[in-house]
């Protein structure tokens, strides 16, 4: 036990001591207690005890030194016992003497306020601060800026401490209050803070809730830079019903509901959307698909109207030919047919004058027949020279009529023109003629048939080198009506040959007719084909767009899915989170501790006032003056005593 005695060097200077502390402890008394006496106008019926811890800091936040000033309120004369890790204690009250042992005071105290201090061992509070300064964005320790010029910046960080079962972090509030004088700062800037003037000072001042670590900064432009020590409050946080306006939190709910409602609508829109935007690609997927494969027919038809122009340019080459071998057999069986003539005249006169036949007529008739002969050797070779490469391709009715239908499909679409259907319709025509010319020709009773059954008769007559003496004129009769059906045949063979080279010029106008529409059916497939890929590459892109719509379609859907899950209960949290922190502020449940000793008993109130150490002005140096007496009116009255 440690007793502290009170100095008895003179009576009157104790007194007058005495008085000094009294009037320090009656400011240092918590304002709501003294309010909650002048309110209640009544005297406590318990003991009670209020403490409050003063702390020095040093300028960066580390505690130099802790002191708790306890205070008492005593119904009446008590015997008290406090507990406190001290390493020195003090009277505040009286100068009675302090018992002190194991951490525990004792001392009889008279009804009323009792005060005493006392000096912590631990330096620990309840909250870790680190304060740091900047110049020009250089860190620099304190005592480095004084009289300092440029761009100050000041943080002030705090956090939980160490110490254990730490009610007052989770409870307190810090008020933490920066003074600079305006005279040495300017441009003053600290986000989050309240800046008041307080004459030529202006106070930054800052709040830290209950709970909650920080990071606090401020900035400022200066000039021989100092600062008085930085000011912290620690004290518990009580939120009023007047401090919360409920209709505005109301409002604000009832705006959520409304949110989440919308969100939800449009949740189900989004999805509606998706579907359709699904479909839509889909859609244009399958015309993509499907437009490749009309495209693929367009460049199969191109290639074919391409490879009938080729056989239809053969094919007016070859007419051309084709042609001409009918002018020459024309102009031929025209020369055959005046020969012809004129044997079958001389015949005829032969046959009407028989007996009267001479030998000169004979052997005229038989010179006349050699020379028939030759010409027949050589127009048959030709006549089958001609057919030989003028080869008749037959061609049936139904293939005619199925070409035909085909063609004026073709024409109802618009890829073949209504005169192309009248040449090929006349082509059909002209097929039919140049059929009957074949038969003509090559059928069994045919002109290529009498030619050579003819040659067969005269290679007879051509044998006689000579008239016979019992030669028979009838003989010349029966050649006579023989040779006359025969002249009558080659006259119908050249009348069909011309007919039909008159005609094939028709054929073969109408063959460069057809050649030149299916030159023109090439062109036209050739630019639908180019317009069609290209209308192909814009379905594709279209395609490709839909799918990347419908991909980011998706995302949207599942983010307002998302969005729709996560803000559906919004309004019932945010009430509840609300009302939590109400109940939390409120601090209802909230016992105060000691800070001094869990020992100790019921504590009304503990509060915490901390000081940083100042950043001082600039040492200026002494100027020799007259010396004037600076001692107050109070220090003479009390050196009256001394």
């Amino acid at each position: 036990m440690k007793i502290y005695p009170v100095p008895q060097k003179n009576k009157i200077r104790s007194i007058f001591r005495f008085v000094s502390i009294l009037l320090i402890c009656v400011f240092l008394v918590p304002v709501n207690y003294s309010m909650a006496l002048e309110k209640n106008n009544e005297k406590p019926k318990s003991v009670t005890k209020e403490e409050v811890i003063y702390g020095k800091l040093t300028a960066t936040g580390k505690p130099s030194e802790l002191y708790v000033v306890n205070a008492f309120n005593l119904p009446e004369k008590t015997e008290i016992e406090d507990y406190g890790n001290y390493s020195s204690v003090r009277n505040l009250s009286n100068l009675n003497p302090l018992s002190y042992s194991d951490k525990k005071i004792s001392i009889s105290a008279a009804k009323g306020r009792f005060y005493y201090q006392g000096t912590m061992k631990k330096k620990e509070l309840p909250w870790n601060i680190d304060i740091h300064y900047y110049l020009n964005g250089e860190e620099k320790h304190p005592e480095e800026l004084t009289g300092a010029k440029g761009k100050i910046r000041l943080t002030i960080e705090t956090s939980q401490g160490k110490i254990p079962d730490n009610a007052f972090y989770e409870k307190y509030m810090l008020q933490i209050s920066v003074t600079l004088d305006t005279e040495f700062c300017t441009n003053i800037k600290a986000k989050g803070a309240t800046i008041v003037n307080a004459g030529t000072n202006k106070m930054i001042n800052f709040t830290v809730m209950p709970g909650k670590s920080s990071k606090l900064e401020l900035t400022a432009d200066v000039t021989d830079f100092r600062m008085t020590g930085i000011s912290i409050a620690g004290v518990p946080f009580s939120m009023g019903e007047d401090m919360i306006d409920m209709d505005q939190i109301n409002q604000m709910t009832e705006g959520l509901e409304f949110l989440t409602e919308g969100i939800s609508r449009l949740n189900n829109g989004a999805s509606q959307l998706n579907t359709g935007v699904r479909l839509f690609s889909d859609g244009t997927a399958q015309l993509s698909k499907g437009y490749a494969a009309f495209h693929r027919g367009m460049e199969q038809m191109h290639d074919g109207a391409n490879d009938l122009h080729n056989g239809a340019l053969q094919l007016k080459n070859g007419s051309s030919e084709y042609q001409n071998g009918f002018n020459q057999l024309a102009a031929g069986g025209n020369e055959l047919v005046d020969g012809s003539s004129q044997i079958n005249n001389a015949l005829q006169d032969l046959m009407a004058n028989a007996p009267d036949i001479s030998t000169e007529d004979i052997q005229f008739i038989l010179h006349s027949l050699k020379k028939l002969h030759a010409a027949l050797e050589h127009i048959l070779p030709s006549l089958e020279d001609f057919l030989e490469q003028t080869p008749f391709q037959e061609v049936t009715v139904e293939e005619r009529s199925s070409a035909l239908a085909e063609l004026e499909v073709q024409q109802e679409k618009g890829n073949i023109s209504e005169n192309t259907i009248e040449v090929f319709k006349k082509l059909l025509n002209d097929y039919t003629i140049a059929q009957y010319t074949n038969e003509l020709i090559n059928g069994d009773n045919g002109i290529k048939y009498i030619l050579n059954q003819f040659i067969k008769i005269l290679d007879r007559f051509n044998s006689q080198v000579e008239i016979p003496e019992n030669f028979d004129p009838n003989i010349i009769k029966q050649f006579a009506t023989q040779y006359s059906l025969f002249h009558q045949g080659l006259c119908q063979y050249v009348d069909g040959v011309n007919q039909l080279n008159q005609n094939y010029s028709k054929i073969h106008n109408g063959i460069d007719g057809l050649n030149y529409g299916i030159n023109m059916l090439s062109s036209g497939l050739q630019e639908a084909s180019g317009g069609s890929l290209a209308i192909f590459g814009g379905i594709k892109e279209i395609s490709n767009g839909a799918k990347e719509l419908s991909n980011g379609m998706n995302q949207l859907t599942d983010g307002i899915t998302t969005l729709n899950s996560n803000t559906s209960q919004l309004p019932a949290q945010v009430r509840n989170s609300i009302d939590e922190m109400i109940s939390r502020y409120k601090n209802t449940d909230f016992i105060p501790t000691s800070f001094t000793s869990r020992q100790n008993g019921k504590v009304d109130t503990v509060q915490f006032v901390l000081t940083t150490d100042p950043i001082d002005a600039p040492e200026k140096t002494p100027v020799e003056k007259e010396k004037k007496d600076s001692t107050s009116l109070l220090d003479k009255f009390l050196n009256l005593f001394r």
